[in-house]
């Protein structure tokens, strides 16, 4: 026998319910009582499609907003894109911080103090410095193949 189920739309969370639990909750380990942080993870690989690359500028807007208003600490980008050589797709990823850059005003404050600072750029090429995006590209060269099959 099959059992039919209806679909029920999942509510809905809103961002001053998430403001509130982020206030009231808090994580304890080993190092004491801190504050919850919350990341979302982007997966991208370029389609060289511009409706895809619209959408994917969209998400980030929203992602942006959310970082602007404190709703959300950081956003990693799992960029899986390739080029027919097999090489990691550079112009694609320009393509995600710059959008980054100019949808997100956090993003944007923290590139600029980071610019600012002499040895800025050494020390964040070197990981020293925690951004609200972050772009990880996927060591798996067949990943960009799978995906967009």
């Amino acid at each position: 026998m099959v059992e039919i189920v209806k679909y029920k739309r999942p509510r809905q969370i809103r961002v001053k319910e998430i403001e509130r639990l982020k206030l009231e909750n808090f994580v304890v380990d080993e190092s004491g009582k801190r504050p919850v942080a919350i990341s979302v993870v982007m997966p991208t690989f370029n389609k060289k499609n511009k409706e895809y690359n619209r959408t994917v500028a969209n998400i980030i807007n929203t992602l942006g907003n959310l970082i602007d208003n404190g709703v959300i600490d950081e956003v990693v980008i799992a960029e899986g894109s390739r080029e027919e050589d097999g090489t990691p797709d550079s112009e694609f990823m320009e393509f995600l911080l710059a959008t980054a850059i100019s949808y997100c005003r956090t993003f944007e404050r923290e590139v600029d103090f980071i610019r600012s600072m002499p040895e800025g750029k050494q020390k964040a090429l070197q990981g020293r410095y925690d951004f609200s995006f972050r772009i990880l590209n996927q060591v798996d060269e067949e990943l960009h193949d799978i995906y967009l099959k």
